[in-house]
């Protein structure tokens, strides 16, 4: 794995700072501490033809065409399951939006901009956070102790057709989800969670990554197909990494019409998609939301794309706990991880903001 893949899941999964571990690599310990930090699946920035039934006049009749419907996708290879029918509904009534809105300026020689603001749950347990004390991990009693906090984030990107751009990120103070998680966090002797500080990097050709939206079909079906290539072997679920791969490309908001289209009818046929309906995402804008739950993280949760049914545009992602774990004082419906998109545009330099 490349040292630059490490660092960033350090930065963004991690409870330390990259400067404090300059000197892990030589010790046994840092070996251990990166392999694990290595061997979590990276978060990008945290990646089914769907058929509604008509209605008949005859219950029994519908319950036939049900019962048909089931043995089809069953004795049919490769048959597609998608969303349900209230999400394939909204996501379906979003791509026809997203074809009705004007073609964004593509930046020829200038950058995508695109500013975020973001607060992500950061897990600690006694042994990620490196000690002078003797451990077998996992940890005995009593030295088993874990908490979370949640870590916010402004991220301010610019980046040119040919890869190179700045990345300015500064991180705030970390707060606690609940008071046992405070209180655990004392108990453990209060190990540091990290402060404030600032980021700003610069990178040369191909040192951020660019989308370029001439490799990907307008077609849904083909898009799908490429989609689904993508997400395979990322992760524990295809299914959970397809719709994470179309919400980074509906963040970018330049994207082709067509596309973004296509992307919602994509969305539309990932298996396991449900409507949430109307919500409010943390700038306070409403918007409607469509989610997939799993616990692929360890955990029950709801992973949601909140999206502008006016204009399509993506305005928020959020993780929500559904189902009360130790590790996280919080209860089910507790929005635990978001990032809210607040502006992006096409700037002629790295200095400038739409």
């Amino acid at each position: 794995m490349k040292t630059e893949d490490i660092m960033l899941r350090l930065d963004t999964a991690n409870p330390v700072d990259a400067s404090d571990i300059e000197s892990w690599p030589a010790s046994d310990r840092g070996q251990e501490i990166l392999r694990r930090v290595a061997s979590v699946p990276l978060r990008r920035p945290e990646r089914r033809a769907y058929r509604r039934l008509p209605r008949l006049a005859l219950p029994g009749v519908a319950v036939i065409a049900a019962a048909v419907a089931v043995v089809l996708l069953v004795l049919v290879p490769g048959t597609r399951r998608g969303a349900s029918a209230a999400a394939a509904e909204a996501l379906h009534a979003a791509a026809r939006v997203a074809e009705e809105q004007p073609q964004a300026a593509m930046p020829a020689h200038g950058y995508r901009y695109t500013k975020s603001e973001d607060e992500y749950r950061v897990y600690y347990d006694a042994c990620s956070i490196p000690s002078t004390k003797q451990l077998t991990c996992p940890a005995p009693p009593p030295d088993d102790w874990n908490f979370s906090v949640l870590v916010p984030h402004t991220r301010e990107i610019w980046v040119a057709p040919d890869g190179s751009g700045r990345l300015l990120v500064k991180s705030g103070e970390p707060r606690f989800l609940g008071p046992s998680d405070e209180e655990t966090w004392k108990a453990a002797g209060m190990p540091s969670l990290g402060r404030p500080r600032t980021s700003d990097e610069s990178f040369g050709p191909d040192g951020l990554s660019y989308t370029a939206f001439s490799e990907y079909s307008t077609d849904p079906d083909e898009l799908y197909d490429q989609i689904r290539s993508k997400a395979e072997g990322y992760g524990p679920s295809t299914d959970a990494e397809m719709l994470v791969l179309v919400g980074d490309m509906l963040r970018e908001t330049v994207a082709p019409p067509e596309l973004r289209a296509a992307l919602f009818r994509v969305a539309a046929r990932i298996p396991g998609v449900e409507l949430v309906g109307e919500v409010t995402d943390p700038a306070g804008r409403r918007g409607t939301a469509v989610a997939r739950t799993s616990d692929d993280a360890g955990f029950l949760e709801r992973n949601e794309l909140v999206f502008d049914p006016e204009t399509s545009e993506l305005l928020a992602e959020r993780q929500v706990l559904l189902k009360r774990v130790e590790w996280i004082d919080a209860e089910p419906g507790t929005v635990i991880g978001y990032a809210v998109y607040v502006k992006s545009g096409v700037v002629d330099s790295t200095s400038e903001r739409p």
